[in-house]
């Protein structure tokens, strides 16, 4: 199994060669996991496993990556290599990379955020970056996606985002209550509405 993540981070890298620079690990590296390989570059990771293949993540992406755990976080493995948003006129708007479980955003104005669960959905159905929300911003870009959510739809969500985004389990818990208590007087069925 090293040397066939070693031979497909080689031809990832190969393929990212305008930008990925030099390598820093001189071999392949296993993931805590045990399911995946990595190799550092200058300008980013390449991963590889034998159900995802072997895929870039540019450095822009990879700090908001490591944030949420890289492959043992939500997100899981890259699933493609960085692909480029456009906007009008065909305009190079920003970048992405999809991974098992969602993808993480960047553009200039708003650095590179991850989006995942139902929050994706949501924001997959309005057309993503070229939607009505943009590009991810961080909680706020949270809270946008599921505006207009029943309350009761909402409470699972709020439970888990301060926990998503890192915070210790009993900041993440005091947050919950803020947030749900937020939403019920603002999401369209509750108390206030």
């Amino acid at each position: 199994t090293a040397a066939r993540a070693e031979a497909a981070i080689t031809a990832a890298a190969a393929r990212a060669v305008d930008w990925i620079g030099r390598r820093k690990d001189l071999v392949a590296v296993a993931c805590p996991d045990g399911r995946g390989w990595f190799a550092a570059f200058q300008g980013g990771t390449v991963y590889w496993t034998a159900l995802t293949g072997a895929h870039t993540v540019p450095a822009g992406l990879l700090e908001s990556y490591t944030g949420y755990q890289r492959e043992n976080g939500p997100l899981g493995y890259p699933t493609t290599d960085e692909l480029q948003s456009r906007g009008p006129f065909n305009a190079v708007t920003g970048a992405m990379n999809a991974f098992q479980g969602g993808v993480i955003y960047w553009s200039p104005a708003s650095g590179a955020w991850p989006v995942w669960g139902e929050i994706l959905v949501k924001w997959s159905a309005d057309k993503r970056e070229s939607g009505k929300y943009g590009y991810p911003t961080g909680l706020a870009a949270l809270e946008a996606a599921v505006a207009g959510t029943a309350a009761g739809e909402l409470r699972p969500l709020t439970e888990k985002i301060p926990a998503m985004l890192g915070f210790p389990a009993g900041i993440a818990m005091h947050m919950a209550k803020i947030v749900e208590c937020a939403s019920l007087c603002c999401v369209p069925g509750g108390r206030d509405t």
